[in-house]
């Protein structure tokens, strides 16, 4: 068994445990969301101040560092047992945590701790960990709904209410009111506005919304946001910062289609992951505004990870913010940040890990959307749209490939759309077929007879300037696969012709 030491907040993809090795205290808190640990550290803070470092002791740990059993078993062996009141928030229920929900509710039994179980997110209560919780039912919902409401201030009253319980009981503490943070809203220089009517703009204006989640304002994560915002301002365009609790979430759908009705945009770029035309009512909300979606990513790992993987992004960012955006028609740009230990809290023994903006990849995204902005400006008839093909492996049958699709017929029906919107299309065949006949009359990467004709040209010259600058052992491995570049099928009269 390798085991790491949790010198860092930010958690990779791997499955090693991990020994947080922390040391006990009153309240401990297990959240899989690095805002909410934001902010009870900095809530935290502000009450340890206010009491005059008479407040109870408060641990903190992410519920990702958890995932491995060992991991959980050291952590209630130096820290758990030792604790007066446990509150997790298990992120998909008790399926997806079983071992350590089951392991802390066998201690909370055995050593006479308060547990509180609930679910992650704004979800509603969760009657499995109400049940595995050694709370009453009406504690439970009192944390949960201050977790739901989100934000400092009600993570100050998530740990004032767990001082009181510890101080007085749970009959005599009163459940504190919530004070919702709204589900959605515009974010203009540090500041919450929820009427869309508040935003002034000229009537000439390139309105960009950038969309994202309403858990970056809870935790003061707002940074990758506001240097995007900045980048796209450069480029003359109007960036307008809005923040959902999630594109699928009603309340977030009738604000954003609202205020897209009210503020028709040029250009989308979407920070949010999955996807949202396949669940909830009314499709994707982002839709309505017949423009270019830019999915940007907030990724999930450090730089450091990032750099060091061969793919980039690791598969749970792949999957979240690549493949599931895609569904709904976005146009993948880049990471745009990456998560940071932005320090380490003594006093809850805990990284606090924020996002960092890449001011390099930030530029590439906002000039993506001032060139989206300007192909709008552009009309139809001078735009130029190219329909990119397949054509591999190298037999004539496989052009226009796709597997599960109609691909020629789909080219077709893309034409005469484009011919319909205004775009300068002329002599459109008539079917798939006659348009696979057309491309096959031309030239293609077959090798036989009509591998004679082609349509680009690149001589050995051009080839060795390119060659030259690869690594000696990158070379010698395309040497050993492909051979000489003078004998490949391709190459004649001192070019390949492709």
């Amino acid at each position: 068994m390798h085991l790491l030491a949790a010198t860092s907040g930010v958690i990779g993809d791997g499955e090693e445990a991990v020994d947080l090795d922390q040391p006990p205290g009153d309240i401990l808190i297990l959240s899989a969301a690095d805002s909410e640990l934001a902010a009870l550290s900095s809530a935290h803070a502000a009450l340890r101040m206010k009491w005059q470092q008479e407040f109870p002791s408060l641990r903190l740990a992410s519920l990702l560092a958890l995932r491995h059993n060992m991991s959980v078993d050291l952590w209630i062996e130096k820290t758990a047992r030792h604790a007066r009141i446990i509150i997790a928030r298990v992120l998909g229920g008790r399926a997806y945590w079983t071992y350590g929900v089951d392991e802390l509710h066998a201690l909370a039994k055995r050593e006479g701790i308060r547990l509180v179980l609930l679910p992650g997110g704004a979800a509603a209560a969760d009657e499995e960990l109400v049940r595995l919780s050694t709370v009453r039912p009406e504690t439970c919902e009192a944390f949960r709904r201050l977790f739901a409401a989100g934000g400092t201030e009600n993570a100050r009253a998530v740990l004032e209410h767990a001082a009181a319980i510890l101080a007085y009981g749970e009959e005599t503490a009163p459940p504190p009111v919530p004070h919702p943070l709204p589900a959605a809203g515009l974010w203009l220089d540090g500041r919450v506005i929820i009427d869309p009517e508040a935003v002034s703009l000229a009537a000439d204006s390139c309105l960009v919304p950038v969309i994202f989640y309403r858990a970056l304002v809870e935790g003061g994560f707002t940074a990758p946001v506001e240097c995007l915002a900045e980048e796209l301002s450069r480029r003359h365009l109007a960036p307008l910062p809005v923040f959902v609790t999630s594109l699928k979430d009603p309340a977030s759908r009738s604000f954003v289609t609202d205020l897209l009705r009210r503020h028709p945009p040029w250009v989308i770029v979407n920070t949010t992951a999955f996807a949202s035309a396949t669940g909830g009512e009314g499709g994707d909300p982002l839709a309505t505004a017949d423009c270019p979606v830019l999915q940007a990513i907030l990724s999930g790992s450090s730089e450091e990870a990032w750099l060091e993987n061969p793919q980039g992004l690791s598969p749970r960012d792949l999957a979240m913010n690549v493949a599931l955006p895609e569904l709904d028609g976005r146009i993948i740009t880049r990471a745009i940040s990456f998560k940071k230990d932005a320090a380490f809290d003594p006093d809850t023994c805990c990284n606090i890990v924020t996002y960092a903006p890449h001011p390099e990849r930030t530029a590439f995204v906002a000039e993506l959307a001032a060139r989206w902005a300007r192909l709008r400006k552009t009309p139809p008839e001078r735009r130029k749209i190219a329909l990119v093909l397949a054509n591999y492996p190298n037999r004539d049958g496989r052009v226009g490939n796709g597997v599960g699709y109609d691909t020629p017929a789909s080219s077709v029906a893309i034409l005469r759309a484009l011919h319909g919107a205004g775009y300068d299309v002329r002599d459109i065949p008539q079917d798939g077929n006659a348009l696979i006949e057309r491309l096959l009359a031309g030239p293609t990467n077959s090798r036989g007879a009509k591998a004679q004709t082609s349509s680009a040209i690149i001589d050995m010259k051009q080839y060795m300037f390119h060659f030259r600058m690869l690594p000696e052992e990158t070379k010698k491995l395309i040497e050993q696969r492909w051979g000489r570049p003078e004998d490949d099928p391709f190459f004649r009269d001192g070019a390949f012709h492709l």
